[in-house]
C-alpha cells in the first residue's frame, strides 16, 4: 500500500486540508454601512469641517497629529472595506429579517428591493464600492502627507461617492 514516504505525504495533504477553510461571506451591506462606513465618513467630515478657516479654505493648523491618525484609519477602514464589498461574488444587502435605514419613510425601500437593485447590476455596485476605495486611499496618502487641501478635497468628494450609490441601489427613481 502505502511505504514510509508515501504516508508522510497523505499526512501532510490531509493537514493542508483540514487547515483550509472556505472563505467567509462578505458581510452585509447594511452591517457595512451603519458600522463602518457611516461612523468613519462622519469622523472624516468632522475633521475636516473643523479645519476650515473663516473664509471656509481648509487650514492644516486646525488639525492635529490625533485628527491625522484618525483620518489615516478612516481612510483604512473605508478601503479595506468597500474592498470587500467590491470583491465580493455576492452582496447581501441585510440579514433576515433585519429593516434597513430608511425603509419605513415614504420613498425608502427594504432589504428585499435594494437587493433586486444591487443583483440586477452587481458590476455597477463594484464600481460604486471601488470609488469609496479610491476615496479611502486618498484620505490615506492625505493624512500621511498631512496634505490638508487634500484631505478636503476628498472629504468633500466622499458624500458625492456615497449620494451616487444610494441614488442607483438604495432610492433609485420610480419610473
Amino acid at each position: 500500500m502505502f511505504d514510509g514516504l508515501d504516508r508522510r505525504w497523505a499526512l501532510a495533504g490531509l493537514l493542508l486540508a483540514a487547515g483550509c477553510t472556505p472563505q467567509a461571506p462578505a458581510p452585509t451591506l447594511h452591517d457595512s454601512m451603519s458600522q463602518v462606513v457611516a461612523p468613519q465618513a462622519q469622523a472624516i467630515w468632522d475633521i475636516t469641517n473643523r479645519a476650515m478657516d473663516d473664509k471656509g479654505a481648509p487650514d492644516g493648523s486646525k488639525i492635529s497629529e490625533k485628527d491625522w491618525a484618525q483620518i489615516a484609519s478612516a481612510g483604512q477602514l473605508l478601503k479595506d472595506r468597500s474592498d470587500v464589498l467590491a470583491k465580493a461574488k455576492k452582496v447581501t444587502v441585510a440579514a433576515p429579517g433585519v429593516k434597513i435605514q430608511d425603509e419605513e419613510n415614504p420613498g425608502g425601500n427594504n432589504a428585499t428591493k435594494v437587493q433586486a437593485f444591487i443583483d440586477a447590476n452587481p458590476k455597477a455596485f463594484a464600481e460604486h464600492a471601488k470609488a469609496l476605495t479610491v476615496a479611502g486611499e486618498g484620505l490615506i496618502a492625505a493624512a500621511r502627507s498631512k496634505d490638508v487641501k487634500v484631505a478636503a478635497k476628498v472629504a468633500d468628494g466622499l458624500d458625492q461617492v456615497c449620494e451616487t450609490c444610494h441614488m442607483q441601489f438604495w432610492y433609485p427613481a420610480k419610473p
